[in-house]
C-alpha cells in the first residue's frame, strides 16, 4: 500500500465553500433547483432541461420517453466502448442494447459499419459518446440518421463545458445528457442534466420526472458525508487513503441497471453555485495540461487523440494515451500505482463482454473497442497537479520509454518540451 501524494485520475475538487453553498440552497428548497436550472437552460440556450440524480437517469428517462413516442422500436445502438453506464440505463429502460466498434483514430464511432446498422426498423436511438471530453462527429452522424426515424442521442456525460468548434457540446444533437458526478467536468457529487429542443419528447419527459420522488432524509446526509469527504480525501496529499481501501471501489466500472433515480436534490444545486466561472477555469486548466501532453508524445512518437494547441484542444477529463503492447501497458500501470502518478487504465472490458448483454449480441465481434481495452491508458490533466507533479509523470514516461524502448525518451535540445503555456502554473489557473 502506497502512503504518500498520490494524484487521482480524474478531479473536479469542491471546497468547502461550496458545502456550505450546499447548505444555503438545501435550506432555499425548490429556489435553488430552478435557479440552477434556469441558468442551465440559459447558458446553452434551450427551451427544456431536466435535473435527475444521475447521468445514466438521465438516459434512462430520454429513453423511456422515446419509447412511449414510438413503441415498435426497442433498440438501442452505443459504441462497444463506452462506460457501463450508457448499457445499463438502456436495460433499465427496458430497451434492447446493440453495439458498433470504433474508428481507433478518434475513439467515435466507425461510420463505415455504423450506416448500415442505422437502416433497421426496430431501432430507437442511437447515443453518440464524448468519449473522454473529446466532441463526437454528431453532426456526420445527424446527418446518416434522417429519415431513418432513429434519433440521435447526446451523451455528453464527460462533455460539460466543452465545446466543438463555436457548439457547446450538448447543444449538438435534439437531446443530449450530462453527468454531475464524481470526477466529471463539474460534481455535485452525484447528478445528471437533460437538455432538449424537441417539445414532443420535452412533454413526455415532463410528466416522468414529475412522478419521481425527492432524496430521503438518510440519502441527503449521504450526499453531504460524501460531499466532505470528497473536499477532505480528493487532495493529492490525502488520496492514497481512499485508494487503498478497496470496498469503496474507485475507479471500478460496474453494469448495474439497478440504480435510483432521484430529482436532484437542493443540496446539489446549492453545490453547484458559480459553475460557469468555475468550469471554464477548470477547463483551461485541462486544455494546458493536456496540451503539454499532446506535445511529449508528438515528439516521443506516442499515439493520442488530441491537438497540440491550447485553443482547438478538447476538454478533455483525462487524456487518452494508446501503449500498443499489453505487457508495457501493465508495467506502466503498476509504476503508476505504487508512484501515485494519476496514470489509469480505462474500461476492463468493451460493452460486448457484459455477460448480461451476450444473449441478444451473440457473434457480434467488435476488435477495435477489444484492443482500446487492451492497451488505453489515460494521464490525469486536472487541476490538483503541480508543476512538479507534471514533471515527475513526464520523467516516469521517459524511464518507462528508454527501459522499453518503446519510443525516444521526451526531450529536445536537452531541455524538457513545455506547452505554449507552461509559464502559467494550473494551481495559479484554478485559483
Amino acid at each position: 500500500m502506497r502512503i504518500g501524494r498520490t494524484l487521482p485520475p480524474a478531479a473536479a475538487p469542491l471546497r468547502w465553500k461550496h458545502i456550505v453553498a450546499g447548505l444555503n440552497g438545501w435550506r432555499r428548497g425548490a429556489d435553488e433547483v430552478r435557479r440552477f436550472e434556469n441558468e442551465i437552460r440559459s447558458f446553452f440556450d434551450v427551451p427544456c432541461c431536466f435535473l435527475l440524480s444521475s447521468g445514466k437517469a438521465a438516459l434512462t428517462l430520454i429513453l423511456e420517453a422515446l419509447k412511449a413516442l414510438h413503441a415498435e422500436r426497442d433498440e438501442v445502438l452505443i459504441p462497444a466502448f463506452c462506460c457501463y453506464s450508457v448499457p445499463s440505463a438502456i436495460i433499465r429502460a427496458g430497451l434492447k442494447v446493440r453495439f458498433c466498434d470504433l474508428d481507433p483514430e478518434t475513439l467515435d464511432f466507425d461510420f463505415a459499419l455504423l450506416a448500415p446498422k442505422l437502416n433497421n426498423p426496430r431501432l430507437l436511438a442511437v447515443v453518440s459518446v464524448h468519449q473522454f471530453g473529446a466532441p463526437a462527429r454528431v453532426a456526420e452522424l445527424l446527418s446518416l440518421a434522417a429519415g431513418t426515424g432513429v434519433t440521435v442521442i447526446e451523451d455528453a456525460a464527460q462533455g460539460f463545458g466543452g465545446y466543438q468548434r463555436d457548439q457547446k457540446l450538448g447543444t449538438l444533437a435534439p437531446v443530449a445528457l450530462f453527468s454531475l458526478g464524481r470526477g466529471k467536468a463539474l460534481s455535485t457529487v452525484e447528478g445528471g442534466v437533460i437538455l432538449t429542443r424537441d417539445a414532443s419528447l420535452a412533454r413526455v419527459i415532463r410528466r416522468r420526472a414529475a412522478t419521481l420522488p425527492a432524496y430521503r432524509p438518510g440519502e441527503m446526509l449521504r450526499l453531504l458525508v460524501y460531499a466532505v469527504a470528497l473536499v477532505l480525501l480528493l487532495k493529492p496529499s490525502r488520496f492514497w487513503l481512499p485508494r487503498s481501501l478497496p470496498f469503496l471501489k474507485l475507479g471500478e466500472t460496474r453494469f448495474d441497471p439497478d440504480f435510483k433515480i432521484r430529482k436532484l436534490s437542493a443540496f446539489q444545486a446549492g453545490l453547484a453555485r458559480g459553475w460557469r466561472s468555475r468550469i471554464a477555469r477548470l477547463r483551461r486548466v485541462r486544455a494546458v495540461n493536456s496540451c503539454h501532453w499532446a506535445e511529449i508524445l508528438d515528439v516521443s512518437g506516442g499515439r493520442h487523440f488530441g491537438s497540440v494547441r491550447v485553443n482547438d484542444m478538447p476538454a478533455f477529463l483525462r487524456f487518452p494515451w494508446r501503449i500498443d503492447d499489453p505487457e508495457q501497458r501493465a508495467r506502466l500501470l503498476r509504476r503508476s500505482f505504487e508512484k501515485g502518478l494519476g496514470i489509469a487504465a480505462t474500461y476492463p472490458a468493451p460493452v460486448t463482454g457484459v455477460p448480461e448483454l451476450m444473449t441478444d449480441n451473440r457473434g457480434e465481434g467488435c476488435p477495435v473497442a477489444e484492443r482500446l481495452c487492451r492497451t488505453l491508458v489515460t494521464l490525469p490533466v486536472h487541476n490538483l497537479m503541480t508543476p512538479r507533479d507534471l514533471a515527475n509523470i513526464e520523467s516516469n514516461i521517459e524511464a518507462f520509454a528508454k527501459k522499453h524502448q518503446t519510443f525516444e525518451p521526451v526531450t529536445e535540445g536537452g531541455h524538457r518540451r513545455r506547452s505554449p503555456e507552461w509559464e502559467t502554473e494550473p494551481e495559479q489557473l484554478s485559483s
